[in-house]
């Protein structure tokens, strides 16, 4: 998923539940921008203990198909392979 605000959240803890894998990347380095680092850090921990994987600090730079997969394009790092993507960003 690309993005993390309360949208990209939703998401993420809706697909969790429904036993989907998941892993937020996000350009700043905390989810949620708005908030300040020490409550941030406490959605990191929750959102970690719920089995959300976090690449924070990352830019997503495109988007390629790879047979059946998706693979998401990150700056400076290695691409992330997926069966879907979503788009919280905004």
């Amino acid at each position: 998923m690309a993005g993390g605000g309360f949208i990209g959240l939703e998401m993420a803890e809706n697909l969790v539940e429904m036993g989907v894998s998941v892993t937020i990347v996000q350009r700043p380095k905390q989810l949620l921008a708005p908030l300040d680092a020490d409550m941030a850090s406490f959605v990191h921990a929750e959102m970690r203990r719920h089995g959300v994987a976090l690449r924070l600090g990352e830019t997503v730079t495109g988007f390629r198909q790879d047979g059946d997969s998706v693979l998401t394009l990150l700056e400076g790092s290695e691409p992330l392979h997926s069966d879907m993507v979503l788009l919280a960003i905004g």
